[in-house]
């Protein structure tokens, strides 16, 4: 999960983008789920986004590791926006009792 840097549905296959490389395989978002932790955010239907792997959000864009990029709509990216900056926050409290 470490590497995982975002997961996308296309089709019948749902693509994982990894710091390595990219797997393909047949199976639904929802099949993979149970499997992924809080790090990761499911905003939209096709993808799921490792929160540790983003670089910035503007412009209704995802920016992540490895000059991945995933544009979204609006409302999806508001929503999106308002999960990692909670998440963000949420890691940072943790940080800081550590």
């Amino acid at each position: 999960l470490e590497d995982v840097i975002y997961l996308e549905k296309n089709l019948q296959k749902l693509l994982i983008y990894t710091s390595s490389r990219q797997v393909q395989m047949y199976c639904k978002m929802e099949d993979i789920k149970p499997y992924l932790d809080d790090r990761f955010l499911f905003c939209h239907r096709s993808y799921s986004f490792n929160m540790d792997k983003v670089v910035s959000l503007r412009d209704q864009t995802i920016f992540l590791e490895k000059h991945n990029t995933v544009t979204l709509g609006r409302e999806t990216f508001r929503k999106a926006k308002r999960i990692y900056e909670g998440y963000i926050e949420k890691k940072g409290e943790q940080e800081y009792i550590l």
